[in-house]
């Protein structure tokens, strides 16, 4: 017994140095989303008009006919000039009349059929590729979206207005349009809003770039005009993200940019996306920890970013690997508690203690979350109460993604909220004023 606790302390301790000093950094990082807001995405007061930046509004669908029409009215029924924003969507290796649909509702349609590149990131790429070649320099700003979102009216005139100020990329504010449908989507509308405050915000705050995630971000075309949409992974929002930071750019979070995303209800479909998320996120450590080590190492220079944005690219390469290996530091600190206590039932009750107290602070942060945007907690109770086991099953998936980095992307059936009333409570809920 002897020799195994000591292996048991000793995992605990090292796993706990190697991963502490990643895991510290995103903490301290976090922190500072408690702060009030810095407005960093206003444009400068001026004299002159203001310029409409001409946007393309780009969509990956594969098999959403029964949610791309909403999407596409929302974002025909923006509070900005027609003739600046145009709708592309690619029908990607569609079974049923997404196509159809997406050209009723007013988008240029372009159909998709490979099955060997198979995910949203190879069908980004051509989308964008088609629109180049037949429209080369016709568009400032790109904008991407999921068919299963919906943007409030001034989503695109709030990216414009980022746009003015000098962005080259933003990401919008995501807001769950389900969550009250299960514990599990009301945990994905938590989960994404903590992650808007403690980690995108906070990042802004400390003059530092956020990250794209999945859908509702906008950059300038000039981006991608030399060398195209190149990622590799299943995240290629992550991808993209820091291929432009290491290239000096900055990804600004906007608050006033609202969109709404269905987030799946199902546990187990959960599971599997946040596992391929996992699973992506990864696989980047393979495309990007060299070119954001070269950027540590170089320094700002010209065109560069600066150290601090480097290591903070670095520190969120290792997020993963570092979150599972501390998972495995407490499984193992738990053991070698459990058995050096003499009396197994005092064992156990101080055992018992500790994850109640790991539930009522989760659940704690959940409310906070909550309260942060001035929403209602009783829609999400079950969510709330149930917020850490969404949380320790991020452990868990991370865990097994980094012993087993392998799986394919799979697409996520969409039901839409086709009820007029519930659209206008998703948009009235926008209005909501928010840190």
């Amino acid at each position: 017994m002897g020799v195994l606790t000591s292996i048991l302390l000793g995992t605990a301790l090292l796993l706990t140095a190697v991963t502490a000093p990643v895991l510290l950094w995103e903490g301290v990082l976090g922190i500072r989303g408690l702060l009030p807001r810095r407005r960093r995405d206003e444009p400068a007061e001026s004299a002159e008009p203001p310029v409409f930046h001409r946007f393309a509004a780009v969509v990956c669908a594969r098999n959403e006919e029964a949610v791309i029409g909403a999407l596409l009215d929302s974002l025909r029924a923006q509070d900005y000039p027609a003739d600046r924003l145009d709708l592309f969507v690619a029908a990607d290796n569609c079974t049923d009349d997404t196509a159809g649909e997406a050209a009723r509702h007013g988008a240029r349609v372009y159909e998709r059929f490979n099955r060997e590149q198979v995910g949203k990131g190879y069908a980004l790429r051509w989308l964008l590729e088609k629109i180049q070649e037949e429209r080369p320099d016709a568009y400032d700003v790109v904008a991407v979206f999921d068919a299963d979102n919906l943007v409030t009216p001034d989503f695109v005139r709030r990216m414009n207005e980022a746009f003015c100020a000098g962005a080259d990329l933003v990401k919008g504010s995501r807001h769950a349009s389900n969550p009250a449908d299960s514990w599990v989507s009301g945990a994905y509308a938590i989960y994404w809003r903590g992650l808007m405050h403690f980690f995108h915000r906070a990042h802004a705050l400390w003059g530092l770039s956020c990250f794209v995630d999945g859908t509702g971000f906008a950059f300038k075309t000039e981006l991608i005009r030399d060398g195209g949409w190149n990622t590799h992974s299943l995240v290629e929002d992550c991808e993209f993200s820091m291929q432009q930071i290491c290239r000096g750019k900055t990804i600004l979070p906007l608050d006033d940019a609202v969109y709404y995303d269905e987030q799946p209800p199902s546990f187990g479909v959960s599971v599997r996306q946040r596992y391929r998320w996992t699973v992506g996120c990864i696989q980047c450590i393979k495309y990007c920890f060299s070119d954001a080590w070269r950027a540590f190492r170089r320094g700002k220079g010209e065109g560069g970013p600066s150290r601090f944005q480097a290591l903070d690219v670095l520190c969120f390469l290792l997020l993963i690997p570092a979150v599972a290996l501390s998972f495995v530091a407490s499984c193992c600190g738990v053991l070698y508690f459990l058995l050096s206590i003499p009396s197994p039932l005092a064992g156990a009750a101080i055992l018992l203690a500790v994850l109640a107290a790991f539930w009522l602070v989760l659940s704690c942060v959940a409310v906070a979350i909550r309260l942060l945007d001035r929403q209602p907690l009783r829609p999400v109770a079950g969510a709330i109460l149930l917020f850490p086991v969404f949380m320790l099953s991020m452990n868990v998936i991370g865990l097994a993604a980094l012993v087993h980095p392998k799986t394919a992307w799979k697409p996520i059936a969409h039901r839409g909220k086709k009820e007029e009333a519930k659209k206008e409570e998703a948009r009235s809920d926008s209005a909501l004023p928010m840190r």
